[in-house]
């Protein structure tokens, strides 16, 4: 780490102000609070606030893995360093020989889903015009009790270029295949025109169709993608202030349906929408949560603000009105709890009453929210807060280091990497998801079939929840996986880690 720091010592820069000037610190290097590898074994919480910018440090741990950049020859590290929400989770990339301030931007995750991250790492000069169209990319597979990590590099998609917000991840653990998604769009053509940009796993290629929308839609621009899943393996592309188009990749086909987002109670807002609302898939239900100041149309939100969650079961139901809560109402009962008195006098409390945005909705907990706070929209100081929409109180507060961070262009999300997969049987019908591929009882491939208990997919008898992987001696591990690929993936049994307890202090 010291020859990082001597290394990268030219990008650092004094501020105005003479002698009294605080140098800047490099925005490679990792926060003074990061995770530490001792917070980064098991057991892991189920899923984690993660930074997706990386910081560049050569230190390892657990979780690292090591792969080959695009000459062959050049090795780069991947580590990630956990910690439980409301604390950040963070990631560093190291590449021998590279200095730090060599990469003309930092390496970034672009999406995760189940065990799977997927890195773009940044690789032309700087102030190259085609800088944003020159990256490698990156498969990262969660290790487990008994299988290294790995990190893989992917065909470059290029002459296509995405934005990272327009991609997704869908795993098939069953299949031992993934595959990448990314709905893009062309607007120099009339009308515009919507493609389908595939990475399959399978055949280790990219492929592209075309799809059409449905007649009647409003949808602007992609603020973010997830992972619906279910038996058509969904993906779900947001517009913030608008809807969501999705496909089924395991249908395919060459159509995107399309959903409005709920509008009741909802002010008609301008600016980023990704600092004020929020989507995912969880337990059954996507979840969309919105945030704002009463009576302002921007996306300033600070004094007494309003937040609505709304969730709607897939497949496609009305949207149901799910939490609604003021500020205040959050704030009356911290300090009732008396969690605010840890901090001593002249010390800036954490309030959720100050600035606030960046909403990032738990994956583990459907009822928890992590919203951002600080006391200025550029202040240095920060906390992010565990939320409990449901009952209204703050289950955790983790300070945060914003010196990476635009006002509230958070560059965090919610993150399954290490939860431990599970295969989920409704005893009822038992039907379940075999395979793309293969054929069971004369049944065609990618068909769906009715299942005995006792067969299929490594379920045993009366159970109906079969957990992947070795954790705490649960779980055969041999669910899916055709070995002899390199980018066969490892069953997640990395362990599963408690929620936030209440009256809970964080530094990170």
């Amino acid at each position: 780490m010291a020859q990082l720091l001597e290394e990268g010592a030219a990008i650092c820069s004094g501020g105005e102000g003479g002698d009294d000037a605080r140098p800047l610190k490099p925005r490679w290097m990792r926060p003074a609070n990061h995770p530490t590898a001792d917070d980064s074994v098991s057991p892991r919480p189920e899923t984690v606030v993660l930074d997706t910018v990386a910081y560049i440090d050569d230190e390892a741990n657990g979780t690292t893995a090591y792969g080959t950049r695009s000459d062959e020859q050049s090795k780069i590290q991947v580590t990630f360093w956990i910690a439980q929400p409301p604390r950040v989770s963070y990631f560093t990339v190291h590449c021998p020989g590279l200095k730090p301030d060599a990469f003309p931007k930092l390496p970034r995750v672009v999406a995760t889903e189940d065990g799977l991250a997927l890195l773009r790492v940044p690789v032309s000069p700087e102030h190259n015009l085609e800088e944003d169209r020159v990256n490698e990319f990156f498969i990262y597979r969660a290790g487990t009790d008994n299988k290294q990590p790995t990190l893989h590099l992917l065909p470059n998609p290029d002459p296509r270029y995405y934005a990272d917000k327009e991609v997704g991840i869908l795993n098939l653990p069953a299949d031992d295949r993934f595959f990448i998604v990314v709905l893009n769009r062309n607007p120099l053509t009339t009308p515009v025109t919507r493609h389908i940009h595939m990475f399959d796993s399978e055949t280790w290629k990219w492929d592209t169709k075309p799809v059409s929308p449905p007649e009647s839609y409003c949808y602007k621009i992609t603020d973010k993608v997830f992972t619906i899943g279910g038996r058509y393996g969904s993906m779900g592309w947001i517009d913030f202030w608008h809807g969501i188009f999705i496909y089924d990749v395991i249908l395919g086909g060459n159509t995107i349906s399309y959903k409005a987002l709920p509008s009741v109670g909802l002010p008609s807002h301008k600016g980023l929408g990704s600092t004020v609302r929020d989507i995912v898939m969880v337990n059954g239900f996507i979840k969309y949560f919105c945030m704002f100041s009463p009576g302002d149309d921007t996306t300033n939100v600070s004094g007494d603000w309003v937040a609505y969650a709304w969730r709607m079961k897939y497949p496609l139901q009305d949207w149901q009105q799910d939490c609604h809560f003021n500020a205040s109402q959050i704030m009356g009962n911290q300090k009732h709890s008396g969690r605010l008195q840890d901090k001593p006098e002249g010390v800036e409390k954490p309030d959720l009453m100050l600035r606030a945005g960046s909403p990032v909705l738990s994956l583990h907990d459907a009822d928890v929210v992590y919203i951002l706070t600080k006391p200025m929209y550029n202040d240095d100081m920060a906390w992010v807060h565990a939320v409990n929409m449901r009952t209204k109180t703050v289950q955790g507060i983790a300070e945060f280091s914003p010196d990476r961070t635009v006002g509230f262009m958070f560059s965090c999300t919610q993150s399954s990497i290490f939860k431990p997969k599970v295969i989920e049987v409704n005893e009822e019908d038992s039907w379940t998801y075999v395979s793309l591929k293969k054929k069971k009882n004369g049944a065609p491939a990618g068909a769906r079939q009715r299942l005995p208990r006792h067969e299929g997919m490594h379920i045993g008898m009366g159970q109906r929840r079969h957990q992947m992987g070795t954790n705490n001696g649960r779980g055969s591990g041999t669910l899916g996986g055709r070995g002899g690929k390199p980018w066969s993936r490892p069953h997640n049994g990395a362990g599963r880690g408690g929620q936030v307890q209440e009256n809970q202090w964080y530094k990170s």
